[in-house]
């Protein structure tokens, strides 16, 4: 069975990592621990990474929607409470745009969990 957060309420999803095979909290059968990103690396060229991700969250979902798309990363448990405060505070550095969370498709979404995941790989070497 394939699971798409996107298409599960909170109920749903929280019934599935539950009758996971794996230990509660170590991302079901993902064998990844969750959260995903439990802190920004810290080099230059993160920065930029991070900023044209937030970039195009705002682009595509203007301000309040890349707020909200980070705190529904926070719900879902890809990332923690204090990387997206973090990831917050570079918003204000990216710029406001009119829009909302709803204008963010599910594209969107699979494209941050893609670079949340390139984060938390750049996490675990940061010398920080």
């Amino acid at each position: 069975m394939r699971v798409d957060p996107l298409e599960y309420d909170v109920d749903e999803l929280r019934e599935l990592r539950a009758s996971s095979t794996s230990e509660p909290g170590a991302g079901g059968n993902l064998g990844v621990s969750l959260p995903y990103l439990e802190q920004l690396p810290t080099s230059p060229e993160t920065r930029v990474f991070v900023l044209d991700w937030l970039t195009e969250l705002v682009d595509a979902g203007g301000f309040e929607g890349a707020v909200a798309a980070l705190e529904y990363y926070r719900f879902m448990g890809w990332i923690t409470p204090e990387v997206r405060d973090r990831l917050e505070d570079h918003l204000l550095g990216v710029g406001y745009e009119p829009g909302g969370f709803d204008q963010l498709d599910r594209a969107h979404h699979m494209r941050s969990l893609a670079r949340i995941a390139r984060l938390a790989e750049w996490a675990e070497t940061d010398p920080e």
